[in-house]
């Protein structure tokens, strides 16, 4: 296999949905590997760019949906991944 998976995603031009699919698929081997759960919550910086005054920092309402999220999760070992450009400590 030559050169990034990222530039190979983006050579074979997938579409949203196939990168979602493809995203799970690969949460889901994650999960396999490691014996655990991964939660990953990621904002779009791209949104946030084309939406004045859009705010995407980690805020307290953002910890109240993972605290939603984790209540429905039957898992002992977590892994969570945040993607964010910053924001709250305390919600972190």
């Amino acid at each position: 296999m030559t050169g990034s998976l990222f530039s190979q995603y983006i050579s074979q031009r997938l579409s949203a949905l196939d990168l979602q699919n493809e995203l799970k698929r690969l949460i889901r081997l994650y999960n396999e590997a490691k014996g655990t759960y991964l939660l990953v919550y990621a904002v779009d910086f791209e949104k946030a760019s084309r939406i004045p005054g859009l705010s995407i920092s980690l805020t307290m309402n953002d910890y109240q949906i993972i605290h939603e999220l984790l209540r429905k999760i039957d898992q002992p070992i977590l892994d969570l991944y945040l993607e964010t450009p910053g924001g709250s400590g305390e919600a972190a």
